[in-house]
């Protein structure tokens, strides 16, 4: 461990490193509303030779009568050729409706995901889509017209107000101390608790779309039994 702290900060003070960066906040310094980052350092390589590597990152949080967007980028070069790009956005909207995508470029392979979510009644509607793009030189967007490689659903609703007020009421006189539990009353508890996650499991997998279920069950091994 300590050759491979003393190798670290040998390469640490050869590699020259530059680190600038600016925080910018409002309200007191109470909230981030950007950041902009800036590291360049020369890495030793072999026979006498040298990488220049630069990374640059910035993210903006911009508020308006909409409601609030996030956008944030980041770029790795070394020897003026970039090794890689990432772009972030998110809108969150005062509707409700949030819009946004996380994408990778490397190698001019484009990899993203892309996130919507909207309210509907009293239930949550959160949509997560994979996209991929080749020969790709900058970072774009999924377009409407576009298809994702894979996607899936997830709906939430609002907790039986049975459980929150059990959550609500909970103190400590009401707690279960377990070291003072009979053998068969810490069998009939963990029964019960098995009952409980068993049934939330099977209501949680009746609520996902088809679309995972099959993805989920496609690895499944079937069994044939011949008679």
């Amino acid at each position: 461990m300590d050759e491979a702290i003393e190798q670290a900060r040998s390469v640490y003070e050869e590699s020259d490193l530059q680190l600038v960066m600016n925080i910018y906040t409002s309200d007191e310094d109470t909230n981030l509303v950007g950041m902009d980052m800036g590291m360049e350092m020369t890495i030793p390589a072999d026979e006498g030779t040298e990488t220049k590597a630069t990374l640059n990152f910035n993210y903006d949080r911009l508020t308006g009568n909409n409601g609030v967007d996030h956008r944030a980028d980041m770029s790795m070069v070394a020897d003026d050729e970039t090794l890689g790009l990432m772009g972030f956005q998110l809108s969150q909207g005062k509707d409700g409706v949030s819009d946004g995508y996380f994408a990778v470029l490397a190698n001019r392979q484009q990899v993203t995901f892309a996130y919507h979510a909207e309210n509907q009644g009293n239930d949550r509607i959160r949509t997560l889509n994979l996209y991929s793009r080749g020969n790709a030189a900058a970072i774009i967007a999924p377009a409407a017209s576009d298809r994702p490689l894979f996607g899936f659903q997830l709906v939430s609703g609002p907790a039986e107000d049975s459980v929150l007020d059990a959550i609500d009421n909970a103190t400590g006189d009401t707690a279960i101390d377990l070291m003072k539990l009979s053998a068969e009353e810490m069998q009939s508890l963990f029964i019960d608790l098995q009952a409980h996650v068993t049934q939330a499991a099977f209501t949680a997998l009746g609520n996902l779309p088809e679309s995972v279920i099959q993805l989920m069950t496609s690895g499944t091994p079937t069994i044939e039994i011949e008679e």
